[in-house]
């Protein structure tokens, strides 16, 4: 299964967080025969096993049940963005985003800010993207404003060809136009044999956020939050906490992608059109980014619903 998924780079976390999780059971039926019924032998948190067999059920039933935690201490969220002081270090806040989408988005971001700004007790911020995929680089960028000290930019690009005009390629209306639009934009010049975009942001100094800042980020934290990741560290000297991130330091393939559906097999392969250069300066590893402190989790500790990288923070903002 790990030979067939793609990854950025050398980087294994993307494709262990999404095999782990809600891709396993499409593998797994891509590199194996489904059986009828299957032996598992279970063991409880005590050390007892027990052997039993389940029946085979379609892909279309999703078994995997996540604990629902009803959380009080949230001040302000959307469905995609939450803000709260965390219940045993007073000084600590997290804005746990898992998406950059949503409506309202912006809106917690700024209340959040201005609250942070109203309680300067509060010294430390960790910015939390596990399992955040992405999203749109605008509401990226606004975020950003308030935590960099200075001007910064968003290049993107790709090579100059006709792929985007090709009909063997599906892409919606929306991103072809917006692929037009990108061949017209004003600040765009040919740097490295790719034709290059760039997007321009200034720093948010009412209610900007100096404090200590912290990301957390896992093999899923991919495009979007691999950049916020990436400018934090690099650009407003955040430490970074949890696993490394899915999208590689330097950059990833982001904005807009295009699918292929193989004649004879009926497979789609993604094919990305642009790709999203971190304007920073440290050598590509080829790498995710690597968390200063680096959390891994046993399969008890995902039982129990431990939060291994927030119990750090609470260490280190003692």
């Amino acid at each position: 299964m790990y030979s067939t998924f793609s990854s950025d780079g050398l980087n294994t976390t993307y494709k262990k967080q999404n095999l782990s999780l809600d891709r396993f059971k499409y593998f797994y039926a891509a590199a194996y025969k489904p059986d009828s019924t299957y032996d598992l032998q279970v063991r409880t948190l005590k050390g007892d096993t027990q052997n039993i067999t389940v029946n085979h059920i379609g892909s279309k039933f999703d078994t995997l049940k996540l604990q629902v935690v009803h959380d009080k201490s949230i001040i302000f969220k959307n469905s995609k963005a939450k803000f709260k002081i965390d219940t045993v270090c007073k000084n600590l806040a997290i804005l746990d985003i898992d998406n950059f989408a949503g409506k309202k988005w912006r809106r917690v971001i700024r209340k959040s800010f201005k609250y942070l700004k109203k309680h300067p007790e509060i010294t430390n911020l960790a910015i939390d993207v596990r399992d955040n995929g992405g999203g749109k680089v605008g509401k990226g960028t606004y975020l950003l404003t308030y935590l960099l000290p200075k001007p910064f930019s968003f290049p993107f690009g790709r090579t100059p060809n006709l792929l985007p005009l090709n009909p063997k390629i599906k892409i919606g209306f929306a991103s072809r136009l917006t692929i037009f639009s990108f061949g017209i934009y004003p600040i765009s010049w040919v740097k490295k044999g790719r034709w290059t975009h760039y997007f321009l942001a200034l720093p948010r100094y009412r209610n900007h956020y100096n404090g200590n800042v912290y990301v957390i980020t896992n093999g899923r934290s991919f495009s979007m939050s691999g950049v916020t990741a990436s400018y934090l560290k690099f650009k407003a000297g955040a430490k970074t906490i949890g696993e490394e991130t899915g999208g590689t330091q330097t950059g990833s393939n982001a904005m807009i992608s295009g699918k292929v559906i193989l004649p004879n097999t009926g497979s789609i392969v993604q094919i990305p059109l642009y790709h999203l250069t971190h304007a920073i300066k440290v050598p590509d590893t080829k790498r995710g980014i690597m968390p200063d402190y680096p959390v891994s989790y046993s399969v008890f500790d995902k039982i129990m619903n431990k939060d291994k990288e927030v119990e750090k923070l609470r260490e280190i903002c003692k």
